[in-house]
């Protein structure tokens, strides 16, 4: 039988609860102590800057986004959506890959859907981030 301290014969905590506690308190200890630098230095806790760092992988994510946003894309996940709709309606017996199959391609067309439908909805482009300037 192992040997259990004064505390753990009092609480039956086992030494296994015991390093998992510690493991948590020094989580919340890191986080905290993060959470401090970022509010006593702000400007080194900013994600982005007003300028590009010009690194070799933002020009062909860029060219991914517009083209996940352009006329192309919107017109094919609405044919998607539309298609997708129609074979789960008039489908008749589908076995279920299939009909999961149409329903993660109509989740994926929905959300390349969605920034061009919003953007022509409410004239929003993305989120809006103002930075006040001092």
């Amino acid at each position: 039988m192992s040997r259990m301290n004064h505390f753990s014969k009092k609480y039956a905590v086992s030494a296994g609860v015991d390093k998992v506690n510690r493991t948590s308190l020094f989580i919340l200890f890191f986080m905290l102590a993060i959470g401090v630098l970022m509010l006593f230095f702000p400007d080194q806790a900013l994600a982005s800057s007003s300028s590009s760092s010009g690194l070799p992988w933002e020009s062909p994510l860029t060219q991914v986004k517009e083209s996940l946003t352009g006329p192309v894309a919107y017109i094919l996940a609405l044919l998607a959506v539309v298609g997708g709709g129609f074979g789960l309606m008039f489908g008749g017996e589908l076995n279920q890959f299939i009909r999961s199959l149409i329903m993660l391609v109509m989740v994926i067309s929905l959300i390349v859907l969605a920034a061009p439908l919003l953007e022509k909805l409410f004239s929003v482009s993305g989120a809006v981030i103002s930075r006040q300037v001092a």
